[in-house]
C-alpha cells in the first residue's frame, strides 16, 4: 500500500489508521476478491470529506509478493 496520496499535516492519522486496518484485516490479501481494498479506498474517501480534503488510496503489491 503507498501512501503518497495521504500525505500532510492533519492527514498523517488517516493514514494511521488505514495501515492500521489494513494490518489486522489482510492476512491472505489475494482471497477476498478485493472487498477489504474497497472498504479501505471507501474509509479513505470519508475520512477525506470529513476534514475537507479529496483523499485516494493506491494499492499496490509489495516487492517480491505474488499478485
Amino acid at each position: 500500500m503507498t501512501t503518497s496520496s495521504i500525505a500532510g499535516r492533519g492527514n498523517r492519522e488517516i493514514r494511521e489508521m488505514l495501515l492500521y486496518i489494513a494490518r489486522s484485516l489482510v492476512d491472505h490479501p489475494d482471497g477476498t476478491g478485493g472487498q477489504t481494498a474497497r472498504a479501505l479506498k471507501s474509509i479513505a474517501g470519508a475520512s477525506g470529506r470529513k476534514i475537507g480534503r479529496c483523499l485516494t488510496l493506491d494499492i499496490v503489491p509489495e516487492a517480491g509478493r505474488s499478485q
